[in-house]
């Protein structure tokens, strides 16, 4: 049983374009196959290339946004305002419209997130309590706060030969 990768013609949604999909290989009936795990990973695939044609976020970018919060998939759909478990489908086996896309956008940045997490106060103090939604609050203000405070003193753009990075410097405060 070899694997191997095949570019494919695909329609999804409408949509033709092609994309590397991987299967296996049986060399007794000189077939391809792929089973349940394989053929999960190939739909995904399928999806986020479709994604990537629609200008829309791809599953890892989400699970990158939600991760940047620490929330699990559950509170973060409810911050952000949607059903409980939208976001465990955008991030296995759902593509999401445009319209919740944008939302998931604005909320990568901490001051848009608050924003988003105050207007579903209501609904994630519903599900989590006062206590928990406080304390997703003041991390979130603590970490406004501090990517201002460290924007403030780097405003020097050049430091020796380079120019500072901001992307860099935020992919390091987040990690």
């Amino acid at each position: 049983m070899r694997k191997y990768e095949i570019n494919e013609n695909c329609e999804y949604k409408d949509i033709k374009f092609n994309v590397t999909l991987e299967y296996y290989y049986n060399d007794i009936i000189d077939e391809y196959y792929v089973d349940a795990k394989l053929g999960n990973e190939n739909l995904r695939k399928i999806r986020n290339e479709y994604r990537k044609i629609k200008n829309l976020l791809i599953d890892e970018d989400i699970k990158k946004i939600r991760n940047q919060y620490n929330l699990s998939q559950r509170d973060f759909a409810i911050a952000l305002g949607f059903g409980e478990i939208t976001i465990t489908r955008y991030e296995s086996k759902t593509v999401q419209d445009k319209a919740q896309d944008n939302v998931i956008r604005k909320s990568k940045n901490p001051k848009e997130f608050l924003i988003l997490l105050e207007q579903n106060k209501n609904k994630y103090i519903d599900v989590n309590g006062t206590e928990k939604y406080n304390e997703l609050y003041t991390l979130v203000l603590n970490l406004t706060k501090n990517i201002e405070y460290l924007m403030n003193e780097f405003s020097i753009e050049e430091r020796g030969n380079k120019i500072f990075n901001f992307n860099k410097f935020k992919a390091v405060i987040n990690y």
